[in-house]
């Protein structure tokens, strides 16, 4: 299954950033994920009900755990993947639109530190922080992204 965000819209909170979006699977509506910047989770919506759908957050979890989080709110680190990629991939499309030719690794997100190292064009020295820090390569948006 296929999870996207449609309709992303972030702001800052008081404590954190702010969000809301259509939950999509498969590229169905099947409710809303926001969040309102003051530290806490995110809140789940259904379509026409208040609280998502119980089958659609049965697979919004395996889906999160399928792609290695597990435990407490493991679907709403899974939703900040998901932002994260997002916004890798419209910074990605702004700087190809202005003639750059890069790839951009991504080493060590953490959703509540935010502590990013980017490198460009510099896959020698990213090879050796993935080694260090025994991090994952992943394909995003066809280039090689770096996780824990």
């Amino acid at each position: 299954m296929n999870i996207t965000l449609k309709g992303l819209k972030q702001f800052n909170g008081m404590d954190g950033v702010a969000f809301t979006a259509k939950l999509c699977f498969d590229g169905k509506v099947v409710g809303t994920v926001m969040n309102d910047g003051n530290g806490g989770s995110n809140s789940y919506h259904g379509v026409k009900s208040h609280l998502l759908q119980k089958p659609d957050y049965d697979a919004l979890i395996k889906a999160a755990n399928d792609a290695g989080h597990t435990g407490t709110e493991c679907e709403d680190i899974f939703i900040e993947d998901i932002m994260c990629d997002m916004d890798a991939e419209k910074a990605h499309k702004k700087f190809q639109k202005k003639g750059f030719k890069f790839t951009a690794y991504f080493v060590g997100v953490d959703m509540w530190q935010d502590n990013v190292l980017i490198g460009f064009n510099d896959k020698k020295a990213i090879a050796k922080e993935l080694k260090d820090k025994k991090l994952k390569l992943r394909k995003i948006f066809g280039e090689e992204v770096a996780h824990a």
